[in-house]
């Protein structure tokens, strides 16, 4: 079985295998679509992100993308703690759609993920 991987694949999966690792540390029972749907949002780099995007990105139900941002929100659902990690807020130019995007605390642990690497 060894040799079956390049170096490149090798260290691929150890820095993926790290930054997943990063992500545990704020909820040991992180699923995959939350990771996912904190990347998306972070890779706007701070423009505000619509639910339809995160969703078309992700290619995931609307109901997970609420309910994933919820979880990366200050408030999530049933009104218990959530990371703090996302802002959601009312789109000025489609008061029907909700933008999110990183809160000051989902900056600085992307920070983290980058020094991470």
């Amino acid at each position: 079985m060894a040799g079956l991987l390049s170096e490149e694949q090798i260290e691929t999966a150890k820095l993926t295998h790290k930054l997943v690792n990063q992500f545990r540390v704020i909820d040991s029972d992180m699923a995959s679509q939350t990771i996912g749907v904190f990347l998306v949002v972070a890779m706007k780099g701070g423009e505000g992100v619509s639910m339809q995007e995160v969703k078309e990105s992700l290619g995931i139900a609307q109901s997970s993308v609420s309910r994933n941002i919820n979880l990366l929100c200050k408030t999530s659902r049933h009104m218990r703690e959530g990371h703090n990690l996302l802002i959601t807020y009312e789109d000025p130019m489609n008061r029907r759609q909700k933008l999110c995007k990183l809160s000051p605390k989902g900056i600085l642990f992307l920070e983290g993920l980058v020094n991470a690497m």
